[in-house]
């Protein structure tokens, strides 16, 4: 499952998994509750996606539908990248299954502002945490965000996103790309390169 159907780091991470489950011989599909470049990447590959709104946590009647799918295609693992309310009923959509659930945590819950709600909220993320088979944190300080709002440390794994080396840039291309900023002729110059969002969450602040 995942949070929506869009191309972003997590949802990257989703379909490496998807496609290499898949190259190994494993039926996958994914969950999703809305169409994005990731549906269109998948089915293009063959891969089944079901949409399933899951986007609001008091809709419990969604993790029953989705333990229902979970029964009707006989899952043997759930894999939810999602945050929030994805990630609940996900998680308890696995439970009422039967089936296993491993969360994929990219970034630090975001709960709300309001300490009341926001108590409820970790309340409902710390208890369906608890079904869940192992939580992955992408890294060191989202665990350490995780164990702090009370789920218990050995239930969280660091595991950080990997690269493909092999689609890394060629001397050729990097050449080029030099030539392209008039910088092929300065080897001491450094040149610093970013992909990605242009929110705050993403550290840009303290990259310049």
């Amino acid at each position: 499952t995942v949070l929506n159907g869009r191309l972003a780091g997590g949802q990257m991470v989703c379909l490496q998994i998807l496609k290499a489950a898949k190259d190994n011989g494993y039926e996958v599909f994914l969950v999703t509750p809305s169409f994005g470049e990731l549906t269109q990447f998948l089915e293009a590959d063959g891969v089944p996606v079901v949409f399933l709104p899951m986007e609001r946590t008091f809709h419990i009647h969604r993790a029953w539908q989705f333990a229902r799918l979970l029964k009707s295609w006989k899952a043997d693992l759930v894999h939810c990248h999602s945050l929030g309310s994805g990630c609940v009923l996900a998680r308890l959509g696995g439970w009422l299954a039967g089936v296993p659930v491993i969360c994929h945590c990219h970034a630090h819950p975001n709960f709300n502002a309001n300490p009341i709600i926001r108590m409820a909220q970790v309340a409902v993320d710390n208890f369906t945490a608890s079904k869940t088979a192992v939580i992955i944190a992408v890294a060191e300080p989202v665990k350490n965000s995780l164990v702090q709002q009370g789920i218990p440390a050995d239930k969280v794994q660091v595991i950080r996103n990997g690269v493909n080396v092999g689609a890394l840039p060629s001397a050729d291309e990097r050449g080029s790309l030099l030539a392209e900023l008039d910088l092929e002729n300065k080897p001491e110059t450094a040149l610093v390169g970013y992909v990605g969002r242009l929110s705050r969450d993403k550290g840009l602040v303290e990259l310049l």
